[in-house]
């Protein structure tokens, strides 16, 4: 079990109480599976928005690579053959 030293903050939470007493018979930890759930959805939304807001400065940047190609297309090695392969 991973330890987490994240100061924590009692809260109050309403739930469906039949749920509730359906995870409690299974011995499931619900402050784990509320986190979990919790730290999943923060994670989606700021990289959502994070998405949104960059939108333009990527689709630029996707536009120039498709004109000029990365940077290291154009340099030879052993790394890149032209060809495609790795």
């Amino acid at each position: 079990m991973r330890m987490n030293k994240a100061h924590r903050k009692a809260v109050n939470l309403s739930l469906d109480a039949g749920l509730v007493d359906q995870a409690r018979a299974l011995d499931l930890k619900l402050s784990g599976i509320a986190e979990k759930a919790i730290r999943e959805a923060v994670r989606a939304e700021a990289t959502k928005r994070w998405r949104e807001d960059h939108a333009a400065a990527l689709d630029e940047y996707n536009k120039l690579v498709e004109k000029r190609g990365i940077f290291n297309d154009r340099i030879p090695g052993w790394w890149n053959r032209g060809d495609g392969s790795i």
